[in-house]
């Protein structure tokens, strides 16, 4: 039995074989220079940030946000542009569509009340109906919605897939700087809502967005036939991907030896190749593909959109002091 996975970059999620999701396996290939890294990360007094725990359904994050008055389970997508909420829209209701690489759903514009993740409130939220039951039926999870960059852009996004926790920081405050430091960082631009590094592949450098609501890396088509012409690709079996559209499409997959991240090589990262110029006409972007699950649950990273840097950590959060109370009444409990 095929599994689905899902690429939502507005949105993509894949269908693949039974194996799990392959990590990209980081290798250094140069150490960084600490002293300018440090200026680039400059941080204030530390100042203790609420968790927000999620559970990680393949290679998607769900989390538990409060929509008007009430909890619910969010995917946290930052490839797309706002928020999206789960319901399914009549053409003759709809007043614009949602695109992806696989085709083009309704969408109905709303104003939501109140919005609020972890510590942060938001009021009068700009939000998109559009039909994701496809994504809730192939996961077995609800899905309200999801969390897009207009939710986060104004915040730094630290994720910790092994622990399954992030924290959303204001920018303006900071994040442990005693405790844990940066040992890395990758530049990025914007190109509209997407999130762009820059990756060298078989010597070329190419643009790639970051995506969370990614299950898979994509390579664009066009891309990949430039590549084909001089570099030898391993060919694995081919993946299904499904994106808004409920029908499933079949890709390639390959595996790229050399991917080269600011001096960093993340060895043997999976990727699939499927045509991207739909999607780069329509939201006037070039991306040569995107950066999902494999590649940000490498390593512990953290988005920040003032700085426009991606931080790279030996450690996100900080392991949780057990108070003094917690232990004598755990050791009570045995009496």
């Amino acid at each position: 039995m095929r599994k689905l996975f899902f690429t939502l970059s507005l949105f993509l999620f894949s269908l693949s074989a039974e194996s799990q999701l392959q990590l990209a396996n980081p290798i250094n290939v140069k150490q960084f220079n600490n002293k300018r890294l440090k200026k680039k990360a400059r941080r204030k007094k530390a100042i203790i940030e609420e968790y927000i725990p999620f559970d990680l359904k393949g290679g998607l994050i769900f989390l538990t946000a409060n929509m008007s008055g009430q909890q619910d389970s969010f995917v946290l997508d930052t490839g797309a542009p706002s928020l999206l909420l789960n319901r399914k829209v009549p053409i003759d209701s709809s007043d614009t569509v949602a695109t992806d690489i696989t085709g083009s759903v309704p969408m109905q514009n709303v104003i939501i009340p109140k919005f609020i993740i972890g510590n942060i409130t938001t009021e009068r939220v700009n939000a998109y109906f559009l039909d994701l039951s496809h994504i809730q039926a192939n996961k077995q999870h609800k899905v309200a919605g999801m969390i897009g960059y207009e939710q986060i852009k104004g915040h730094e996004l630290f994720l910790d897939y092994q622990r399954r926790q992030m924290l959303l920081l204001d920018t303006e405050r900071g994040i442990y700087p005693e405790a844990i430091e940066p040992s890395g960082y990758i530049p990025f631009t914007m190109q509209k809502h997407f999130i762009v590094v820059v990756v060298k592949i078989g010597g070329k450098k190419l643009k790639f967005g970051i995506d969370t609501g990614a299950e898979v890396n994509l390579l664009s088509k066009k891309t990949y036939e430039k590549l084909a012409a001089h570099f030898k690709f391993e060919k694995e079996d081919s993946i299904r991907i499904r994106g808004v559209k409920e029908k499933a499409l079949n890709s390639q997959q390959v595996i790229i030896e050399q991917t080269i991240i600011r001096r960093k090589n993340y060895a043997n990262m999976p990727y699939v190749v499927m045509d991207m110029e739909r999607m780069n006409n329509i939201y006037e972007i070039k991306l040569d593909g995107i950066l999902g699950y494999p590649f940000l649950a490498s390593q512990k990273f953290s988005i920040n959109y003032a700085d426009k840097m991606m931080y790279i950590w030996k450690d996100v959060l900080p392991e949780r002091k057990v108070d003094e109370a917690d232990v004598l009444a755990s050791d009570n409990s045995g009496n």
